[in-house]
């Protein structure tokens, strides 16, 4: 159950700010703890823009504390914005939201979220967002900073930015929508509703298009409606349906047209993936072979050889299964923190092809971060070189740049490490 964002359809609650050009929306920027996104509009007063941010929190990614039959979690929001070079505060707020539900499983689960919102007003430009989740108990934090781009409107023809939307629900005081922060679509997503502003400088009919592509411009949908505008602001809710699913980046384009000329176009950034899968998994294939560390080649060799795509994931979700340390839990923290720990290889260490696969990658892989990291990239008589300790462990690797093209390779590899690390 998610705590409901009331975001009345008759209500002006849909605003954008963007990172990019002018027209086309930001790309969502996420934590692996909490998922923001902010939202820019045109404003209630001349030349102003009004920002709303949205911030959604996973029960997952805060710490519960059970209290009889009653299981409570709180967390501290920092929201503060600076000008673009950040030497001037245009807002700075923090307050506490609280958490509760009487069931272990929620208390637990990626699927369940608080959601946070703030509105202020800005003169379009260039903006330095920070944000700051603390979690009550355990005192662990996460922070999210990103440069936004608050767009300008005029009394001519505008979008405003989309915000999509998790479910719509319907009750005696009007639509409340349940905002979808994330901006994920999976391969279990049958709808798309969004919600957005139009606004027009005059009353009359235009063509509403639109389309979701994938990276490489391949259409994955298509439509258009038409609709009777009023002058001023219209609110729009649509929703896509019967799209085709494509991993990585999507775009979700809107346009505006009339007499078939078109007037004005918007792009919004999607991600799509595969259900149940880590943020950074943007191909299957790719997440078997990078489980080589955890998994025998026999395991690898026998998932690949699938005779279906729902094969394949079936039994690549029945190894993960293995490890999750609560069985019946739909949380897999393990799997989690591999593929965490995959993805920070692939943007950190040099390798043939992939970062996974070099020498660092498989050491940060197997055993995690180190405790202390000595660097020589410069030393007067030897190439350049990493020492690592694991004091833990009571462990030293390193590793050598024998090129000086920043291929660090292990020096008397020991790749008992695998067997030590207890991954398989």
């Amino acid at each position: 159950m998610k705590k409901i964002l009331s975001i009345l359809i008759l209500a002006a609650g849909t605003l954008f700010a963007q990172i990019g050009n002018p027209g086309e929306d930001s790309k969502s920027f996420a934590l692996p703890n909490f998922y923001i996104e902010a939202l820019s509009n045109k404003g209630a007063k001349p030349g102003l823009s009004r920002l709303d941010v949205y911030i959604q929190v996973p029960f997952s990614s805060v710490q519960f504390v059970r209290n009889d039959s009653l299981f409570t979690a709180s967390y501290t929001v920092t929201l503060t914005i600076f000008d673009e070079n950040k030497e001037n505060i245009f807002y700075d707020q923090n307050w506490v939201e609280h958490l509760r539900t009487n069931s272990f499983e929620e208390a637990n689960s990626p699927y369940s979220s608080n959601y946070s919102q703030r509105s202020i007003e800005l003169k379009p430009g260039k903006y330095s967002l920070f944000c700051s989740v603390e979690d009550g108990d355990s005192k662990k934090l996460s922070i999210n900073e990103a440069v936004l781009n608050v767009r300008a409107f005029s009394d001519s023809l505008g979008i405003s930015d989309v915000l999509l939307i998790d479910k719509i629900i319907k009750d005696k005081d009007g639509d409340q929508l349940v905002p979808d922060v994330a901006r994920i679509i999976t391969n279990d997503t049958e709808t798309l509703p969004l919600h957005y502003e139009i606004y027009s400088p005059d009353d009359a009919k235009y063509t509403i298009a639109y389309t979701l592509k994938d990276s490489r411009d391949t259409l994955l949908y298509k439509n258009s409606e038409e609709k009777n505008l009023v002058k001023g602001v219209n609110l729009i809710t649509y929703t896509l349906s019967n799209f085709k699913m494509a991993l990585g980046e999507l775009h979700l384009g809107i346009t505006v047209l009339k007499d078939g000329k078109e007037l004005k176009s918007y792009i919004k950034y999607l991600s799509g993936r595969i259900a149940g899968l880590p943020a950074s998994i943007s191909s299957v294939d790719d997440a078997i072979d990078e489980m080589a560390y955890i998994a025998s080649g026999a395991t690898i060799k026998y998932i690949k050889n699938s005779a279906t795509n729902e094969e394949k994931l079936k039994k690549f979700f029945d190894f993960w299964d293995t490890k999750k340390p609560l069985p019946n839990s739909e949380n897999n923290p393990v799997m989690k923190e591999y593929y965490k720990r995959v993805d920070y290889a692939n943007r950190h260490f040099k390798g043939t092809p992939s970062g996974w696969k070099s020498d660092m990658g498989m050491v940060y892989i197997v055993l995690g971060p180190p405790d202390l990291v000595e660097r020589q990239p410069m030393p007067a008589e030897s190439n350049p070189y990493e020492v690592w300790t694991y004091s833990h462990l009571n462990r030293q690797f390193v590793f050598y740049d024998a090129t000086g093209f920043g291929t660090y390779r292990l020096q008397n590899p020991d790749y008992d490490i695998l067997n030590g690390a207890g991954l398989r």
